[in-house]
């Protein structure tokens, strides 16, 4: 029995250490170059820069306005959380409405009501689509902002 626990246990040890290493090193990278590239974006499209300048321009940029950048992507934390709740609410109550046309639809014709559910869902996915777009659109447009703000 002893034997076996060895690898186990070593095994366990090599998995936190992974887990140790996402967490620490991972994540943060992970949160810089999504920072990163949303300045480098700017560089790229508004001052027309190549790309691996807009890339050293945004790293720079970050890097000197460290306190304002972190505060600008608390702010997109928090405006995406806003939105993701108000589309999720949004999108019961339209799944709602659909329900009830769908009922009222299966009880007058119920081979009507499979058209309606298929035509439904597609709204419906359209519809996730466009206010997905719109969210991300007006997120863009901050981020955009904030940088031609903090770039002076």
């Amino acid at each position: 029995m002893g034997f076996l626990s060895f690898p186990i246990f070593i095994f366990w040890y090599f998995n936190s250490f992974v887990a140790l290493y996402i967490l620490f090193l991972a994540v943060p990278a992970a949160l810089l170059s999504g920072i990163t590239l949303e300045y480098a974006l700017r560089y790229l499209i508004l001052e027309d820069k190549s790309a691996i300048k807009s890339l050293k321009n945004s790293l720079s940029l970050v890097r000197r306005k460290k306190k304002e950048t972190l505060l600008i992507w608390l702010i997109t934390v928090g405006l995406r959380l806003v939105g993701g709740i108000v589309l999720v609410l949004a999108l019961i109550f339209v799944v709602f409405v659909l329900f009830l046309f769908g009922l009222i639809f299966y009880l007058l014709a119920p081979l009507a009501s499979i058209v309606y559910i298929i035509f439904a869902m597609i709204a419906l996915i359209i519809l996730c689509f466009l206010a997905s777009g719109f969210i991300n659109a007006l997120l863009s447009a901050y981020w955009t902002l904030a940088f031609k703000e903090i770039n002076l």
